[in-house]
């Protein structure tokens, strides 16, 4: 008998089993993907907003520190700082 039946049986009326499915989480990368690009741009027009034209030093919290990441990989920044931040390559 495999592992995944011997733990159904174990704790079947404790939990709850779920497989991950890879095709599902490739949308998800996808739809991820575009966010951050989509979070980035707007970094990128609130700086052409305020007329600075200089590479600039950006801070992002948990997912806004993969979106100045996501900046970052074509456009010159001064510096970059992370807090508790994601990967801009998956979670």
């Amino acid at each position: 008998m495999g592992r995944r039946k011997l733990l159904q049986q174990r704790f079947a009326p404790q939990a709850r089993f779920l497989r991950r499915e890879p095709r599902l989480l490739h949308r998800i990368a996808r739809l991820v993907d575009a966010q951050l690009s989509r979070q980035a741009s707007l970094v990128q027009r609130t700086q052409l907003a305020l007329g600075i034209d200089r590479p600039v030093h950006l801070v992002g919290w948990s997912t806004g520190g993969a979106a100045i990441a996501c900046y970052a990989i074509d456009r010159p920044v001064a510096s970059l700082t992370f807090i508790g931040s994601v990967s801009p390559y998956g979670f």
